[in-house]
């Protein structure tokens, strides 16, 4: 068996975080849309429930068969962390 090696990367974090908010704002796999008042944000599921304990409970608690584009009509946070 081969030895196991441990690779750490201390900007891979940070580089993953800005690729999914490019994907995000170039509407690439999105699959949830937040309405905050009269503006919309295309996000992503696993980012939302990651990053927040309400959506992560609201995300679980949705229909086993949602719509592509299912709407939660909440104020969010978005991938960037910034309130908008």
């Amino acid at each position: 068996m081969a030895p196991v090696v441990e690779v750490s990367d201390a900007g891979h974090c940070r580089s993953l975080l800005v690729e999914l908010n490019e994907q995000r704002l170039r509407g690439q796999f999105c699959d949830v849309t937040i309405i905050a008042e009269d503006t919309k944000f295309r996000a992503h599921k696993n980012v939302l429930a990651a990053s927040s304990p309400f959506f992560k409970q609201a995300l679980a608690e949705e229909p086993t068969c949602p719509t592509p584009a299912q709407v939660l009509e909440r104020h969010c946070c978005c991938v960037t962390g910034r309130w908008s």
